[in-house]
């Protein structure tokens, strides 16, 4: 597999699924969208909704930073930098958002 240095999004989602060994198919079912869609990111040069983000960068097992502007070989999957981004999305996932007028608990 060749890195190019000024690889898009499309070619990072391709090479990071290649290398998991999924499909299109797999990726749309796990980020809610078609494989069509997929294949649109990965050659049409099409860009994911932002709001999808985090659950394509866990199904490809790669960091944030690597999806948006990487280069070269994606990361190891089992990275602590991959792993430090699943914390990441698990803490905003579970915090609760602070009501008007109080600090949150982790304020």
């Amino acid at each position: 597999m060749l890195y190019y240095i000024d690889m898009t999004m499309g070619y990072r989602i391709k090479v990071a699924r290649d290398r998991l060994g999924l499909n299109q198919e797999e990726v749309g079912n796990a980020i809610g969208v078609s494989k069509q869609s997929v294949n649109q990111y990965e050659t049409k040069g099409t860009s994911p909704e932002p709001h999808r983000i985090p659950a394509l960068r866990q199904i490809l097992r790669v960091t944030f930073a690597w999806l948006h502007a990487g280069e070269g070989p994606p990361p190891d999957k089992d990275s602590i930098e991959v792993r430090m981004d699943d914390l990441m999305v698990e803490n905003y996932r579970n915090k609760k958002p602070a009501r008007p007028g109080k600090p949150s608990k982790s304020a």
